[in-house]
């Protein structure tokens, strides 16, 4: 519990007094110059207060935590006991404290590098899928055959009554390659433009639909038409066409280059994730509180709805295909938001431990590079110019340079 006095709240509404004039001018005072007594007549007494004690709170809450010596994490949850004019003020502030960490001795700690190769079956397959994007489909009066695409239209339902799920447009598949639904390609082996068919397939027990799986549904398709796919040679035409390549051995020789790169970036982002996970798994760790838990479940939820969205669904009725509700996913990234916060704790700890710290320059290329990105978005440009981003910011600052340090200390080869 925090309790403030009256007469040191009163320095706290001439602020927000002033504050308030800057957006609100008073007819006949320049911006934030209106006397306080005027401002206290047309914005009430009470209104005036609650501005004031948005400014209080953020200070004393900070002094009294600075006070009581608490490492704390996140934002307080702040729930006013009392507030009145000419009285003091009383509040509550509920606050994650970072509990004690433990770290495990390094020499304990060995994360074996894994060796990069690139090989010729892997540039092959590349290959394969760039001339498969450029391919020509060449319709063909034939039966369907493994190897020919296949565009048709199908129909799923149960008892006569159709169920959800069925495209309205037309559907295509390589047969042999591609299925979309159990027993397609099969069915549609000889079948040849214009014909029709009806079956029923058994979709599997784990089938990712859960309002599908383990059930038998009768499909109805016809067929659109065949195509034999003409695929483009690999001569120096092809290599020219994916860039300033003279031979395919210069192109094969830039996919190997960007392959390994990329296998590179991989494998480190996998030894330093390991090498974290071994830092936690031979850590101790306090009592973490629940209020982090639930913050980095909401976070890790909020980071699978912007990845749904971003493919053009709404997020409700992609749960609901799953057959899950917002609280069975919550439940089911509890394991995974525990680790999470676990790992930042750890690496907290390290860096504390170690001074690692971040350097104004690294901040000021970090917020560079956000507003390169961040266009003319005002409420965007507003937040990467306020403390609370930078000081985001400057933890994950902090949390690369741990992982980075850590990484030179255990990883091996």
């Amino acid at each position: 519990m925090v309790e403030v006095p009256w007469e040191e709240v009163q320095p706290y509404l001439a602020q927000a007094a002033r504050a308030w004039s800057e957006e609100h001018p008073v007819p006949g005072f320049r911006k934030g110059q209106a006397p306080f007594d005027i401002i206290e007549k047309r914005l009430g007494r009470e209104a005036l207060l609650d501005l004031a004690l948005e400014i209080l709170v953020s200070h004393t809450y900070l002094k009294a935590v600075t006070e009581q010596k608490l490492e704390t994490i996140g934002q307080p949850q702040v729930e006013m006991r009392a507030k009145a004019w000419d009285l003091p003020v009383q509040y509550e502030a509920v606050v994650a404290v970072i509990p004690e960490v433990k770290l495990s001795s390094l020499e304990k700690i060995s994360v074996a590098r894994n060796k990069i190769s690139v090989s010729e079956e892997e540039i092959e397959k590349l290959l394969e899928d760039l001339r498969r994007l450029r391919a020509q489909d060449c319709v063909v009066d034939e039966p369907a055959a493994k190897g020919h695409k296949v565009t048709f239209h199908y129909r799923l339902s149960q008892d006569h009554v159709a169920l959800e799920g069925s495209p309205i447009g037309d559907t295509d598949i390589v047969l042999g390659e591609t299925q979309v639904l159990p027993g397609f390609s099969e069915a549609l082996i000889g079948m040849k433009a214009g014909e029709e068919k009806k079956f029923s397939v058994r979709f599997p027990d784990t089938w990712s639909r859960k309002d599908l799986a383990g059930r038998i549904v009768d499909v109805e398709l016809k067929v659109k038409h065949v195509a034999h796919i003409d695929l483009p040679p690999l001569d120096e035409g092809f290599a020219a066409q994916l860039g300033s390549f003279k031979t395919m051995a210069e192109l094969r020789d830039n996919m190997r280059a960007n392959v390994k790169l990329e296998k590179e970036d991989m494998e480190e982002r996998r030894v330093g994730s390991a090498a974290v996970e071994a830092l936690v798994k031979m850590s101790t760790f306090g009592i973490v509180p629940d209020i982090l838990i639930d913050a980095e479940i909401t976070r890790i939820q909020d980071e699978i709805a912007y990845e749904v969205r971003r493919q053009g669904i709404v997020f409700e009725e992609w749960l609901k295909k799953l057959g899950k509700t917002e609280q069975d996913l919550k439940k089911e990234l509890q394991p995974q938001a525990e680790a999470r916060v676990k790992a930042t704790l750890a690496l907290r700890a390290l860096a504390k431990s170690e001074q690692i710290v971040p350097e104004e320059k690294e901040l000021l290329e970090e917020v560079e590079h956000i507003l390169q990105h961040a266009g003319n978005d005002p409420v965007l440009l507003e937040r990467v110019h306020s403390h609370a981003f930078h000081e985001y910011l400057k933890n994950q600052i902090v949390t690369r340079k741990a992982v980075e340090w850590l990484k030179k200390k255990v990883v091996r080869g």
